[in-house]
């Protein structure tokens, strides 16, 4: 949400301002899609994986119970992604 994270902007420091922000919003939103998209999939994964019971060899331990805190992480990485759009497109917190 603060924007500490690495950016490889190598092959963009050279272009003006107003590029880099669009650019920026782009990945924002192509994140935002994969962040929702694997949040869906992953819960629908979740869900057969409920129904047919299947379980670790060893352990005996049901599988799904590693998907359940996936769904909620990539539905809010998908959401801090579109408020990070937002935020680029509005112009706030300039």
């Amino acid at each position: 949400m603060i924007r500490g994270h690495i950016i490889g902007d190598f092959c963009t420091t050279g272009l003006p301002a107003r590029v880099n922000r669009r650019l920026d919003i782009l990945a924002s939103l192509v994140l935002r899609v994969a962040g929702f998209v694997f949040s869906w999939r992953i819960g629908v994964g979740l869900i057969g994986l409920r129904s047919s019971g299947d379980a670790s060899m060893l352990l005996n331990l049901p599988i799904w119970w590693g998907y359940v805190s996936m769904v909620p992480s990539f539905f809010l990485l998908g959401c801090a992604a579109l408020y990070t759009a937002w935020v680029d497109i509005t112009g706030a917190n300039s």
